[in-house]
């Protein structure tokens, strides 16, 4: 019978420190959702947060490593600075650094459509084609569903 009922004492205590946390986590997600709410209508109504944005934006695109990239960090720390910010730095970092080569064309051969030329594209830490080009197959996928059919077709 004493095994039963510190049994019971257990399961109660469980159940009370699991109702507490669940209404202590209930309390803190609204925190959350009200300072989010907060956050969200300061910024309809003061538009600070915009032209900051549009600042921003205008430096121009900011691959990591590059030029502009640089120059949004620095952008960054000054208005920190600017804003009063306390204990703005910039630490190191290591950052890849892709510049894309000359641009390359793809032209259809050996079909109906010979000649005719396609837009290509390469992305960031893309290798480059060597002097010959590339030649290979062409297969055709209308949406992602074919994708998962022909994914044994298209290996490598």
């Amino acid at each position: 019978m004493k095994t039963s009922g510190i049994l019971l004492a257990l399961a109660i205590t469980a159940f009370t420190l699991n109702l507490h946390a669940q209404n202590n986590s209930h309390s803190i997600l609204n925190t959350y959702k009200e300072t989010a709410k907060n956050i969200t209508e300061s910024a309809l109504v003061n538009r600070y947060g915009y032209s900051l944005l549009d600042e921003l934006c205008r430096i121009g695109p900011r691959l990591s490593g590059s030029e502009n990239s640089v120059k949004a960090i620095h952008w960054a720390e000054n208005k920190m600075k600017e804003s009063g910010f306390n204990n703005v730095w910039l630490q190191p970092v290591m950052v890849p650094h892709w510049v894309r080569g000359e641009v390359e064309e793809a032209v259809i051969e050996n079909t109906i459509y010979e000649g005719r030329k396609i837009n290509i594209c390469a992305l960031g830490g893309s290798i480059g084609t060597d002097d010959n080009g590339i030649t290979a197959p062409v297969i055709e996928v209308k949406n992602m569903n074919e994708i998962d059919l022909l994914k044994d077709k298209v290996k490598g």
